[in-house]
C-alpha cells in the first residue's frame, strides 16, 4: 500500500482516491493575501498543494466541498477516543500549552472553538468563564453529559454563533485553524468577538516554515490534505491576524518538553531521511518524526 493509498488517520470513514477526487471544490486564491499566483508545493493522491508566491501560505487547492468534509469527519470523535495512549499524549499536552497559555491570561470569559468534548477547556484554570462551539454532535453530547461547564458547549460554527461583539478577553483555536475552509472570515469573526485587549491563542498547529515540512513535503507527518487544508507559519498567520487588529503577542515551537519527543531517535531519522532525498531516494522515505519546529504556539492581543 502507498503512502497515497492509506487509510485516513483516526479510522475517519475510508474515502478511496476515486470518492476524494470527485468531491473537491474548485481553486482558490491565497486567504492571506489575495494572491492568485502560486507554485507547486506537494502532490498526495488526488490532492495537490500550492504556495503562494507572493506571501508563501501554503494550502490544498482544490480542497474537498463542504458535503466531502462532511463524509470525510463521519466517526471522527469515536475513531479517536478510541486510541487510549494518544488520548494520554495530549492530556499531558493540554498541560504544556495551559502553563503557556496562562502566562498571560487565567481569568476571564474564554470561547474554545471547535472544542471537542472540552477536555482542553477542563484543563483550564477555573478562573475562566468557560464556553465552547464544536461542529460535532457526538463530542457535545459527551461534553454535556461529562464536564462541569458542558452546557456551555454548543453545536454552531464560528460566524452562526450568535454572540453579541467584544464579548470574550480569550478565543482559543487548538488544533483547529488548519482545518478551517475560510480562515480569514474565522479571523473576522475572532476579532470582533474579543474584547480589547483580549487574546487569541492557537496552539498544536502545523507551522509550514519547519525544516521537517520543506525537506519531507507530501510525507511531513502533518500533510493530511484531506483535513489539513491551510498550512501556516507565523509570518502568514500574523499577516492574516494583523487585518482585524490582532496583532503577535508571543509565540513557541514545542518540540523537547512535549510527550511525543524521542529526541535521539526523531534526530537519527531525520538525519538518515534528509540524506536518502539528497541522494535520490525520496520513494523511500516514511513519515517524519516528531521534530523541532513542526508544531507551534502563537498568541495574538486585540488592540
Amino acid at each position: 500500500m502507498t503512502s497515497a493509498q492509506k487509510p485516513p488517520a483516526y479510522g475517519i470513514v475510508q474515502l478511496d482516491e476515486q470518492e476524494l477526487a470527485a468531491r473537491l471544490g474548485d481553486p482558490r486564491p491565497c486567504a492571506v493575501c489575495g494572491g492568485e499566483e502560486k507554485a507547486p508545493w506537494a502532490q498526495l493522491g488526488p490532492f495537490t498543494a500550492v504556495r503562494c508566491v507572493a506571501c508563501g501560505l501554503v494550502w490544498v487547492d482544490p480542497f474537498l466541498t463542504d458535503e466531502g468534509l462532511t463524509r470525510y469527519y463521519a466517526g471522527y470523535r469515536s475513531a479517536r477516543v478510541r486510541d487510549t495512549r494518544l488520548m494520554e499524549l495530549r492530556k499531558r499536552q493540554y498541560e504544556l500549552d495551559r502553563e503557556f497559555l496562562q502566562r498571560y491570561i487565567a481569568e476571564g470569559r474564554v470561547l474554545d472553538v471547535g472544542c471537542g468534548e472540552g477536555r482542553f477547556l477542563a484543563a483550564l484554570s477555573d478562573g475562566f468563564d468557560k464556553h465552547g462551539l464544536e461542529l460535532d454532535p457526538e463530542s457535545v453530547a459527551f461534553a454535556r453529559a461529562n464536564v462541569p461547564f458542558g452546557e456551555r458547549i454548543v453545536q454552531w460554527r464560528l460566524g452562526e454563533d450568535g454572540f453579541a461583539p467584544a464579548q470574550f478577553d480569550l478565543v482559543i483555536m487548538r488544533g483547529v485553524i488548519e482545518h478551517l475552509p475560510d480562515p480569514r472570515g474565522a479571523m473576522q469573526r475572532v476579532g470582533e468577538l474579543l474584547k480589547p485587549g483580549g487574546y487569541f491563542f492557537i496552539t498544536a498547529t502545523p507551522n509550514v516554515d519547519s525544516f521537517c515540512a520543506e525537506v519531507y513535503r507530501e510525507k511531513w507527518n502533518q500533510f493530511q490534505p484531506a483535513e489539513h487544508l491551510y498550512y501556516f507559519s507565523v509570518r502568514t498567520l500574523a499577516r492574516l491576524c494583523a487585518a482585524f487588529a490582532l496583532e503577535l503577542a508571543a509565540k513557541d515551537y514545542p518540540y523537547l518538553e512535549t510527550p511525543y519527543a524521542d529526541v535521539v531517535n526523531d534526530h537519527l531519522t531525520v538525519l538518515r531521511d534528509f540524506e536518502m532525498i539528497q541522494s535520490g531516494r525520496r520513494d523511500q522515505v516514511g513519515k517524519s518524526p516528531a521534530f523541532w519546529g513542526t508544531m507551534m504556539t502563537v498568541l495574538f492581543r486585540k488592540e
